[in-house]
């Protein structure tokens, strides 16, 4: 009587369920969420000339813009990602469209990461990082977003891939680090922060070789990384104008609770409930890393993984505090990588020894899965971000000519005019510029509770104002003169 042997379950088979899932979480949360104000910033840049898609501010409107004033072009990112949706999606390729263009490589990050985790780590080491990395709220969320964030991330994640497979071809290792620099840094500023990480991680391999790594791949990586960042610069330095906008650019202080979201974001969305949570797991997982670094064979991998977690954290806290740049918790993400990458290589470590070693990682596992499962529900349950969409279409149906209308607060025109997708029949106003003598009846979408400047140009001239169509999202206020 023959036994049969038991079927092996092939590295495609193990990513492809979890990816099914992400794919429809992150399609689901695409269609469902209105669009929010940095997306409309994106957008609108698409939508704009080619000369503000490079330079946003090249026909800078001061003051508040007109809502539907193409001019109106607000956003400091470098150029890339826009130039990108704009040529492959058109110049008008709505919210949607565009979100998937964070939502495709969000989704191929995932399988470049657990790739690289497998062929260096084993399969024990990608299975953990496939389950985790498709629970994340940190995925789920900027895997949606029709912002610069998913994209460089694959890229980033591509080039740690290919670092890997041609660790002993230095002129391929030069190419791939080149372009992936080059091209993630043309998306976002940010990206910085892991190339220099990455760039620490070379110098330490070209010292001291290690995992198959010479040393003239490694100075021919490490040449890649700077020679891909300054050929970004150079493309980007016409815009040092906008550089400057953003130096001036206020910030939240920095905080405990931000750095405390800074260093949860794989676990928790910044602002989400478990981000308490996320950061108490994040260094337990830390601290189970450094514990196992000890006596580890493979240190080596360990290390780097390490360093590309913790640096890309910390590099833009310290230029924060040196030269008072701003800072929020977003611009970590980039650290993303290596985060997955140190779960994977702490799998790799408990799976081939017992003891206290093996029992703490399953017990931070289940820990991190489960706060991973509620933040992820908690996004898929009720939509993240204020809906717009009630209050847009009770204005378009109840604006009148003759009526005004204004956004509270201002800087939300783009996002209302992106909603909104064509004008209301009314005329815009900014109230903090006055009220217009010939108005009559004003229309505002705003929050549950209006700005100062607008109760206090209202109250001032005589005027009432009550709320519409309030909903879970903005209201829908009209205001008319107390005399009628």
């Amino acid at each position: 009587m023959s036994t049969a042997e038991p079927r092996r379950v092939s590295f495609g088979s193990l990513a492809l369920c979890p990816a099914c899932l992400l794919l429809a979480a992150l399609a689901f949360l695409a269609w469902r969420e209105d669009c929010w104000g940095d997306e409309a910033f994106t957008i609108r840049r698409v939508s704009a000339s080619w000369d503000q898609l490079y330079h946003p501010f090249a026909h800078r409107v001061e003051g508040v813009g007109h809502p539907f004033d193409p001019r109106f072009v607000y956003d400091f990112n470098p150029p890339l990602y826009f130039a990108v949706i704009r040529l492959l999606a058109g110049k008008d390729p709505g919210v949607f469209v565009t979100r998937w263009f964070s939502i495709l490589p969000a989704l191929g990050a995932l399988f470049v990461l657990a790739a690289w985790c497998r062929s260096s780590l084993g399969l024990q080491a990608a299975r953990s990082l496939i389950l985790l990395y498709a629970l994340s709220p940190a995925v789920l969320y900027f895997g949606h977003e029709a912002r610069p964030y998913a994209l460089p991330l694959f890229l980033a994640s591509l080039a740690l891939h290919l670092t890997q497979r041609h660790a002993g071809d230095p002129k391929r290792l030069f190419a791939v680090l080149f372009f992936g620099s080059a091209l993630g840094c043309l998306m976002n500023y940010h990206l910085a922060w892991w190339v220099i990480s990455f760039a620490f991680v070379l110098l330490a391999l070209a010292a001291k070789p290690a995992g198959g790594m010479g040393r003239r791949s490694a100075w021919a990586g490490l040449l890649g990384l700077v020679l891909g960042s300054l050929t970004a610069v150079a493309a980007i330095l016409p815009q040092r104008q906008m550089l400057a906008i953003v130096k001036g650019e206020s910030g939240p202080p920095l905080s405990f609770g931000l750095l405390r979201s800074a260093l949860a974001l794989p676990l928790a969305v910044p602002g989400g409930p478990h981000v308490p949570a996320g950061f108490l797991l994040s260094l337990a997982v830390l601290a189970l890393a450094a514990a196992l670094l000890v006596r580890s064979p493979q240190r080596g991998l360990g290390a780097a993984a390490l360093a590309l977690w913790l640096l890309p954290v910390a590099l833009p806290i310290l230029l924060h505090l040196a030269l008072a740049t701003p800072f929020t918790d977003r611009y970590t993400l980039f650290a993303l990588p290596g985060w997955f990458l140190t779960v994977g290589w702490i799998a790799r470590e408990v799976s081939e020894r017992g003891g206290w070693g093996r029992r703490a990682a399953q017990l931070v596992a289940v820990a991190c899965i489960l706060v991973c499962a509620l933040g992820s529900l908690e996004i898929l349950r009720r939509p993240f971000r204020a809906p717009w969409q009630p209050a847009v279409q009770a204005l378009l149906a109840k604006a009148e000519p003759g009526d005004y209308y204004t956004i509270d607060p201002d800087w939300l025109n783009i996002c209302f005019a992106v909603n909104a997708r064509r004008p209301p029949p009314a005329a815009y106003a900014y109230l903090g510029n006055g009220i217009p003598p010939e108005a009559r009846r004003i229309w505002i979408i705003g929050h549950s509770t209006l700005g100062p400047i607008v109760c206090e140009t209202l109250e001032k001239n005589g005027w009432r104002f009550e709320p519409v169509s309030p909903s879970d999202g903005m209201w829908l206020w009209r205001a008319t003169p107390t005399t009628e």
